[in-house]
């Protein structure tokens, strides 16, 4: 867990992780409370962990499974990070470096459950059944929010104040980059990324066994082949 997003109007505490449709997550839930996603209150300090959110709020998190959550971060830190060499590491060579412990701290590739380890979630939403969870979540808390789900991943489609296309369910590393054209390199919406299974040998899936089996132990995660 890198930060918790508070949602007042609606008593939501979304403990957010990086690649696990946080985006995706906080933009949904601004809607519902009829807000902007930069206005919610952000708590990101070890210290003010202590004190939110209160008892009364409804805890939410979403969990990914780490193979593919893995390749997400690779292209993240390789490719977003350093768009002048998009692959100056090979995932391989990633992989090996982070299961000695020869990497630092790079927030995406930390544990999902970093500084959650006792935290009892109401609900945990997971990537793989995303748009299940979502919709027990609105039930839950008795909204509506709809959105359409395609190719270029969810948008919101009801008449919400403001109007922000929503991206995920097929992680933002895969998807054309059209929504931000001018901001993107050259071709970069043309790129094909293949399938995140594409990058793993038996090998590689054992070490990230290992490297997040907190991970898998805590939310259940299950096993490479289960996806």
């Amino acid at each position: 867990m890198h930060i918790i997003q508070i949602f007042k109007k609606i008593k939501i505490a979304y403990y957010r992780s990086e690649k696990t449709a946080g985006s995706t997550t906080s933009i949904l839930l601004a809607h519902l409370c009829d807000l902007p996603d930069d206005s919610v209150t952000v708590i990101d300090s070890l210290e003010s962990l202590i004190y939110f959110p209160p008892d009364d709020y409804f805890k939410v998190t979403t969990v990914r499974n780490p193979w593919e959550r893995l390749v997400s971060a690779y292209f993240h830190i390789t490719f977003h990070k350093k768009l002048s060499q998009p692959y100056c590491i090979s995932f391989f060579d990633l992989v090996t470096k982070l299961y000695n412990g020869e990497i630092g701290k790079i927030s995406p590739l930390d544990l999902q459950s970093k500084n959650c380890e006792n935290i009892k979630f109401d609900l945990i939403i997971r990537v793989s059944n995303y748009d299940e969870d979502i919709k027990k979540l609105f039930k839950i808390i008795d909204k509506e929010c709809e959105y359409i789900i395609d190719n270029k991943g969810a948008s919101i489609t009801s008449n919400y104040k403001y109007d922000i296309p929503v991206y995920n369910l097929t992680p933002s590393e895969f998807l054309p980059r059209n929504d931000n054209i001018d901001n993107a390199p050259k071709n970069y919406q043309y790129i094909h990324f293949p399938c995140w299974k594409e990058f793993y040998t038996p090998e590689l899936i054992d070490m990230v066994r290992e490297i997040y089996k907190l991970d898998i132990i805590l939310y259940n995660i299950g096993d490479y082949n289960k996806y």
